[in-house]
């Protein structure tokens, strides 16, 4: 129990919650982390809380275990996953409209705003290697 409550306290304070499950699935939406948490790291936080507490922590593979069968939905997100926040209200944006010209507004909105980033990360990757040249 202490390894879940670790981990949803966690998720709450640094988590992002989605909108919904995903689809097909009856489970609770999926909350990521930070792309940058690891779960190594997350067990060394655990096992020093455990530590000012005076209890006893888990193992790392067991902290996964408990991790992966009870908290499913908390998950850390892939660099893929881990949009910015403009990125995520338009999503929200698209799946919430009724009408067809909104939703058709909505989703050339989100893509603009996909494509723009594309070509910021492009321009960060040129301007790198050009400096390293």
């Amino acid at each position: 129990m202490r390894v879940v409550s670790f981990i949803r306290n966690f998720s709450d304070e640094y988590g992002l919650t989605q909108p919904a499950a995903m689809r097909g699935d009856n489970a609770l939406p999926v909350v990521f982390l930070p792309s940058s948490t690891t779960q190594i790291a997350m067990h060394l936080n655990y096992k020093s809380a455990c530590e000012e507490q005076n209890v006893c922590s888990l193992q790392l593979t067991s902290f996964k275990t408990i991790w992966s069968e009870c908290v499913p939905h908390i998950r850390i997100a892939t660099p893929r996953d881990d949009v910015c926040a403009t990125c995520e209200r338009l999503r929200r944006q698209v799946g919430s409209v009724v009408e067809e010209d909104d939703t058709l507004q909505a989703t050339e909105a989100l893509r603009d705003h996909v494509l723009l980033a594309r070509r910021v990360h492009l321009f960060r990757i040129v301007y790198f290697v050009q400096s390293i040249i």
